[in-house]
C-alpha cells in the first residue's frame, strides 16, 4: 500500500499521498482523504492493488508474496486496462469483435481521445498520448521503476 501511496502522490501532487489506513485503502472512505483529480483512476489503482494483494496471497509460489512481485502484478493489470481502453479510442470494437451488431446494444463502446486522456494521462505518470502525424500513439509510462521505484523486500 505504501507503493500505491507514493504512486498517487506523483499522479496527483495537489492531493498528496493517501494515508495507508483501512478506511482509505480498503473501504474507499473519502471522509479521510480524497483525490483532487481523476477519481476513477484512483479507484482503478486502489482496487487493482487490492486484487494483486489478494491473488498474490492466494498464490502457491513463495515469490509471489514479495512486495516487488505484487507491484509487478498491479502494473500488469493497469497496463491491460489501459490497452483495452486505448483500443476503444483508436478503433471501433464493434467491427473487430466478429459478432452480430446486436450484441452491442446500449451505450456506444467507443471512447474519445479526450475521455481517455482525462482518465489515464494525469500528470504524465501513467501514460501519455503523442500526436504522431494523423494518428495518435499511446506511450505507457508506468513501469516497475517509474514513476516510483519498486519496494525493497
Amino acid at each position: 500500500m505504501d507503493w500505491l501511496s507514493r504512486l498517487w502522490a506523483s499522479v496527483d501532487p495537489a492531493a498528496g499521498a493517501p494515508p495507508c489506513t483501512a478506511a482509505v485503502m480498503l473501504a474507499g472512505d473519502y471522509g479521510a482523504w480524497k483525490p483532487s483529480v481523476a477519481l476513477a483512476l484512483w479507484e482503478i489503482l486502489r482496487l487493482g492493488t487490492l486484487h494483486a494483494l489478494w491473488t498474490s496471497r492466494a498464490a502457491s509460489e513463495e515469490v509471489a508474496c514479495i512486495a516487488a512481485g505484487v507491484v509487478c502484478r498491479i502494473i500488469h493489470g493497469v497496463k491491460r486496462c489501459i490497452s483495452l481502453e486505448w483500443k476503444r479510442v483508436i478503433s471501433d470494437i464493434r467491427r473487430e469483435a466478429h459478432t452480430c451488431a446486436g450484441s452491442f446494444r446500449g451505450r456506444d463502446p467507443q471512447m474519445s481521445r479526450e475521455e481517455f486522456e482525462g482518465r489515464w494521462c494525469i500528470g504524465d505518470a501513467i501514460c501519455k498520448v503523442i500526436a504522431d502525424g494523423g494518428r495518435p500513439k499511446l506511450e505507457v509510462l508506468l513501469r516497475p521503476n517509474h514513476p516510483v521505484a519498486l519496494p525493497v523486500g
